[in-house]
């Protein structure tokens, strides 16, 4: 009898809708949900191979330590007389994977502060979606959050990046608002060519700040001039070139119009915030992100610790014990030395579905099951497991708990922070916005695209990778 439960794909924050067909408890099946509003049945590349990311025989199913199978209570007693050793001004930390479901979050920030003493928690976000969500938050004060309908509807709409590989399910909602209507139009913002910019009426190539700050300032010329005090600090001494300038009289005149934003850079997003922000009420923001749950997660955690800090703490020799579930940080962070700071820790305990590069340093390798084989709260849906995970793997939280138990503490996840508070452009950021458009990005080393997700730890397992070349 076959058993058809449902989920949503995580590979990027638009959350589409699955179906996954068991057979005798095995996933034999992927089915596309028509009923759910945002794919309306549809899968992009990563979503249909989720099939394979279940059934892949490489998956990590058993506990190991220096390469030999152990039990689940030897290594939650190994871990915990480690976190009970440490010593000597060092201590302990965690790192949980972006794809962590809101309560393993919650967990990972209670492990910290209950099991290792000042020991830090941070979740890795290598494509910089925690900064991206803070930095909207920060300046999204009286600015319309669209949504897919609103995409769908859209006259003028304006792609910041590349949003069509990111999140490759959006395109059909874009070009089916280009293609409504003749004067309908789609336009890019990109530093250079790419996927979405191929279907654009109008493309601002080069530097992303640049043309953003220059749209922002041919939106005020064509309204009238700033009525805001924030907005005459914004555009001060810019002079946009006449491309913005069209382009701009458009997406005002425009009674539908939305930004889609697709951006590792938080100066990009907030002038995102600003342009819809000037442009007036009818206008809307669609933000796309590489990891499903990054907005929630970037409301969850305290942000004080990044995984790049711990990474340099480790480095400094300041970390004695560490667990890492899911990330695989040599892969999410090259422009670090990651190999040489994992070196100097003690005890290095890495967890995750498959091998990869962080997993092959590691004292100790635990198994852990992806968000489909698990309950939770992700991409702000309560997910129920479609089937349980292979052989021992558990989820970061069972993790931590079966930990925590071993060190004598009943693991609970301490009361959530307040949410990010929605902030208004005033003067003072917009003068700061201004002077950072004008500073040179820093772009992330790790870009998702509609054939790789995040680090590529997940989808450099699956064959479709395979077919176009793509190494692990």
């Amino acid at each position: 009898m076959v058993e058809s439960r449902k989920n949503i794909c995580l590979l990027c924050s638009l959350g589409c809708g699955l179906i996954v067909d068991l057979e005798c408890d095995e996933p034999v099946n992927l089915e596309y949900d028509t009923e759910n509003g945002v794919n309306r049945g549809k899968l992009c590349a990563k979503g249909n191979y989720i099939l394979e990311l279940l059934n892949d025989p490489l998956r990590l199913d058993v506990p190991k330590k220096d390469g030999k199978p152990i039990r689940w209570e030897q290594a939650a007693d190994e871990v915990a007389d480690a976190l009970r050793a440490v010593q000597g001004g060092k201590t302990a930390a965690v790192v949980l994977s972006g794809d962590a479901s809101c309560e393993d979050v919650g967990l990972a920030f209670a492990f910290a502060a209950d099991c290792t003493g000042a020991g830090k928690a941070a979740i890795s976000l290598p494509t910089g979606d925690d900064k991206v969500v803070s930095a909207l938050a920060e300046t999204s004060g009286g600015v319309a959050q669209a949504t897919l309908d609103d995409v769908e509807n859209s006259v003028c709409t304006i792609a910041v990046g590349d949003p069509f590989a990111r999140c490759p399910v959006i395109a059909g909602r874009v070009l089916a608002a280009r293609n409504a209507a003749r004067e309908n139009s789609l336009n890019v913002v990109s530093r250079e060519s790419n996927m979405t910019s191929r279907f654009a009426a109008t493309h601002l190539l080069g530097p992303e700040r640049d043309s953003m700050l220059d749209l922002v300032a041919a939106v005020v010329e064509a309204r009238g001039g700033a009525k805001e005090k924030w907005l005459n600090q914004l555009v001060k001494g810019v002079d946009a070139g006449s491309d913005a300038q069209k382009l701009a009289k458009s997406f005002v005149e425009s009674e539908r119009a939305v930004v889609v934003l697709s951006t590792d850079d938080p100066v990009v997003a907030q002038l995102a915030n600003a342009l819809v922000k000037a442009a007036g009420d009818t206008k809307g923001l669609f933000a796309l992100h590489d990891y499903g749950n990054a907005r929630s997660i970037a409301e969850i955690s305290s942000g004080d610790v990044s995984a790049e800090d711990v990474i340099k703490s480790a480095a400094r020799g300041e970390i004695e014990v560490l667990l890492v579930l899911g990330a695989d940080l040599v892969s999410s962070y090259p422009n670090l030395d990651v190999n040489g700071a994992l070196s100097e820790v003690q005890l290095l305990v890495a967890g995750a579905p498959f091998p990869n590069k962080t997993t092959s340093l590691a004292g100790m390798v635990l198994p852990t099951a992806l968000w489909i084989e698990q309950d939770g709260t992700f991409n702000g849906a309560q997910c129920q497991r479609v089937v349980a995970p292979p052989g021992g793997a558990m989820s970061y939280g069972d993790i931590l708990k079966a930990v925590a138990k071993a060190t004598g503490v009943e693991l609970r996840a301490h009361e959530a922070p307040e949410a990010l508070a929605e902030a208004a452009l005033d003067e003072g950021k917009a003068a700061a916005i201004a002077k950072a458009a004008r500073e040179e990005a820093v772009t992330s080393p790790v870009v998702s695209t509609a054939t790789c997700f995040a680090d590529g730890s997940l989808t450099d397992r699956v064959s479709w990778v395979k077919m176009v070349e793509r190494v692990p």
